[in-house]
């Protein structure tokens, strides 16, 4: 009994070492997915476990987590080296850069769809305070709840172009914030169209000007966070 207590000890102790995080002094970095630039391979809401280069060297093919000048935090593959740098391309739309192997942090070991899921939505917590007054102010104004969301949602589409955008959401470059301000104002022009001729139940013009409202604000970084 003594000898099963102990392997069933060792082998805890090897999952604890195997999946702490390097905040807490493991050797595993846990990064969720935003982004299309990697897809089928790596989909939309995956995450991604990484160790460390000096635990794992990055080889050709590896898809590493780096620190880009243009992008922040981001993970693409590594095709090449020139020049003593790692050359690094996303699988989708082209995107390349020299990388120098410094600012690789993590080199992928595992990915996990659908999982990424849950650290996006727990990004949308620093949003809270802003959500909610959105909807006690759009519930204090008389008439449709529609109508007081519908300047709200369009103001806040604006955010992008005025506030600094979430790093590993710049996949155009300086051309995200508009990409995204562009998107949103039209999703709520579309809302107010829809609901001016009747296109579109209530509830349904109302759930897009508030999802618009909130994704408005979880793609940029706000001055308190």
């Amino acid at each position: 009994m003594r000898w099963r207590a102990l392997i069933y000890i060792a082998i805890a102790l090897i999952i604890i070492v195997a999946f702490l995080p390097e905040s807490l002094g493991g050797v595993v970095g846990y990064y969720y997915v935003v982004s299309g630039s990697m897809e089928p391979f790596i989909p939309v809401g995956s995450l991604i476990l990484t160790h460390p280069p000096w635990l794992k060297p990055p080889s050709i093919g590896d898809v590493v987590v780096y620190s880009s000048e243009n992008l922040g935090l981001i993970a693409h593959r590594l095709v090449g080296m020139e020049d003593g740098e790692y050359v690094i391309e996303a699988d989708v739309g082209g995107y390349s850069e020299k990388v120098w192997p410094g600012k690789v942090i993590g080199v992928a070991v595992l990915i996990i769809p659908l999982v990424g899921w849950v650290g996006i939505a727990a990004s949308a917590i620093q949003a809270l305070p802003v959500v909610i007054s959105i909807l006690l102010i759009a519930s204090f104004i008389p008439g449709r709840p529609s109508r007081p969301l519908y300047p709200l949602s369009a103001g806040l589409s604006l955010l992008p172009i005025l506030l600094p955008l979430n790093p590993g959401l710049m996949f155009l470059g300086p051309y995200s914030r508009y990409f995204y301000t562009a998107l949103f104002l039209s999703g709520s022009l579309t809302a107010w169209y829809a609901d001016l001729k009747s296109y579109a139940p209530q509830w349904v013009v109302e759930l897009t000007l508030t999802v618009v409202a909130v994704t408005s604000i979880m793609v940029v970084r706000l001055p308190w966070t």
